[in-house]
This record gives C-alpha cells, structure tokens and sequence, in this order.
C-alpha cells in the first residue's frame, strides 16, 4: 500500500515539473552502432540484410546540431556544427560507442560524410543505435 502512494505522489510531482517546463530527468545519453560493409556493392545501403563483414578502423565523426524554425508553417532544419564533438574509430567488429551529453547529434563516417551519416536523438540515460552499411573503399584507399 505504501509503495502505491509513493509512485502516486512521485506522479503527481513529475506532472507539476513538467507543467512549469522542468527537466524531469537529466543525464548523458549512449550512442552506439555497428558499421558493415555491404554484401553487394550495388545494394541499397539502409537494408539490414546487406550487412557483411565488419568494417574495422572507420573514422565515426560526432556533431552536435541545433534546430532552428524556418517558416511560419512550422518547418525545423537542423544545422550540424562545423567542428565534430567527438571522434571514433570502429573496433576490430565495426563496433563504436561512446557517452554524450542528451540532445541532437549528426553521426557521419569519414569515408564519405555526404553519404553516410544520420541524425539521432540522445536521450538522457538511453543508448541510441546508429549502424551504418557502407561500400568497401577502392583498394588502396584504406577504410
């Protein structure tokens, strides 16, 4: 019985904060993905089943963003900042993973930022997942 008012009092406490624009709950978030390279070259990147082997040391490139309303109609662009937040390098199986401040964040991989990044939102105390699939560079390029 006890714990029933407990939770009920906790609710009625975040209600009053989120009805004032409080934060209720504050933190780092987790970003973490994988990065692959694609079975087929010619495949489209965005489909899971195109995953091949991993793609170790690809630089994973981390800006932060800041929405901004363009119209009256509402329309929010995002605007990555110029300097990346933070810089990555895949593992040996194309892991990455590191704990940033919540908000918004553009995820780019070095070989081709133009064609290989997202926008993810980092929540407080949450892991995001990012994966990427990507073609295999020329030889000789390196990843």
């Amino acid at each position: 019985m006890k714990r029933r008012w407990w939770m009920a009092g906790l609710a009625l406490i975040v209600l009053a904060m989120l009805g004032t624009g409080c934060d209720v709950i504050v933190g780092p978030g987790t970003v973490a993905g994988t990065v692959r390279y694609a079975k087929d070259p010619t495949g489209a990147l965005d489909d899971p089943q195109n995953a091949g082997e991993p793609a170790a040391g690809v630089k994973v490139l981390i800006y932060g963003v800041n929405l901004q309303d363009i119209s009256s109609e509402g329309t929010t662009v995002y605007m990555a900042n110029q300097e990346p937040n933070l810089e990555l390098v895949t593992d040996e199986q194309g892991r990455y993973t590191t704990e940033i401040a919540s908000g918004h964040y553009v995820v780019r991989l070095a070989p081709d930022p133009k064609t290989y990044h997202r926008l993810v939102d980092v929540g407080p105390w949450r892991t995001s997942t990012v994966d990427f699939v990507i073609r295999r560079p020329a030889s000789g390029t390196g990843p």
